[in-house]
């Protein structure tokens, strides 16, 4: 047989095979390739379709049921998931441990810090109250004290004869014993000669010598210096009656000033000395003849003294009348 009629034969084979076979049919909803099918699918069971080809037969499948790997599969997820929820749990309360550790941790240290501060605060006042009572102690120790630091008698005569005495020149010697110097410092001093001693009612008004006003001074003195007053002459007729006691000779004065510290009050002095004669005051040789020793009574500083300290002013002194300052 020739190969031209083999060939003819098998083409005329093949398309009666084609005409016979029926054409295959799509399936709906398939699900894709290696995913198992969960819904059963149903198809036609019979029939033909629009071009007259008989349709194949589908049979429905019942739905797959889970395996046993699968219910592990599902209870380990559960599992995980139960101690995941419980982890979460736990980590919430450690957390809420934590937070509450770190407010009574908060709370103290609050505490803490309230108390160092109160304690702070009165420590504050503490050294403050030092540094106060220090500055008063030092403007204590260093501020300006004025006081009769004692008297100079010195015999004078005009005549030829030196020795002859005819009066008693009597100077107070004025001394500020502190370390810094007076401010705005007004003083008098009173002289008298009398025929009797002071009552012990006396007030000592400020009383003028050789004259009819009070004279105010008005002096600044330096720390640790002096400075002479008067000076208020006496005659000898009346020394040697102050020898026999028939006359009294007093000089009583004060001192009113302010120190050089802030905040500090107005100082105010007070004194008093009577005459004493002790050896023949007519002879100039005696210089220690007349002492001046101090009177029982205003001698006293500060807030002992019978008046308070007087302002300070720059009212000229003929102005200010006799015993300006008596109550």
């Amino acid at each position: 047989m020739c190969m031209r009629c083999v060939a003819a034969t098998a083409a005329v084979l093949t398309l009666v095979g084609l005409m016979v076979l029926p054409k295959s049919v799509p399936v709906r909803n398939q699900p894709p390739v290696g995913i198992p099918c969960c819904e059963p699918t149903t198809a036609a069971t019979g029939g033909y379709n629009e071009a007259g080809g008989k349709l194949l037969a589908i049979e429905q499948l019942p739905a797959a049921q889970p395996t046993d790997q699968n219910a592990k599969n599902q209870n380990s997820v559960g599992d995980e998931k139960a101690r995941q929820e419980k982890q979460l749990v736990m980590d919430t309360a450690r957390i809420a441990d934590y937070t509450g550790y770190l407010v009574w941790v908060t709370a103290g240290l609050l505490t803490a810090a309230i108390f160092q501060f109160g304690a702070f605060y009165v420590q504050l006042r503490y050294m403050g109250r030092g540094l106060k009572d220090s500055g008063a102690q030092h403007a204590a120790a260093n501020k300006a004290f004025v006081f009769i630091k004692g008297f100079r008698c010195v015999p004078t005569s005009s005549k030829a004869n030196v020795d002859d005495v005819e009066f008693w020149q009597i100077l107070p010697i004025i001394e500020n014993s502190g370390s810094t110097p007076t401010r705005r410092m007004i003083s008098f001093t009173s002289a008298v000669v009398r025929d009797a001693e002071l009552p012990t009612e006396y007030d000592f008004p400020d009383i003028p010598w050789g004259g009819s006003v009070v004279r105010l001074s008005r002096d600044a003195i330096g720390p640790h210096s002096q400075l002479n007053g008067g000076p208020y002459p006496i005659s000898i007729d009346d020394v040697v009656a102050v020898s026999k006691r028939v006359k009294f000779f007093y000089i009583w004065g004060w001192f009113d000033y302010d120190d050089v510290f802030q905040g500090t009050q107005r100082h105010r002095t007070e004194f008093c000395f009577q005459m004493s004669v002790v050896l023949n005051p007519r002879s100039a040789k005696n210089i220690d003849a007349i002492a001046m020793h101090v009177h029982d009574r205003h001698n006293n500083t500060e807030s002992e003294c019978l008046r308070k300290p007087a302002p300070y002013t720059t009212t000229s002194a003929h102005d200010v009348p006799p015993v300006a300052f008596a109550p």
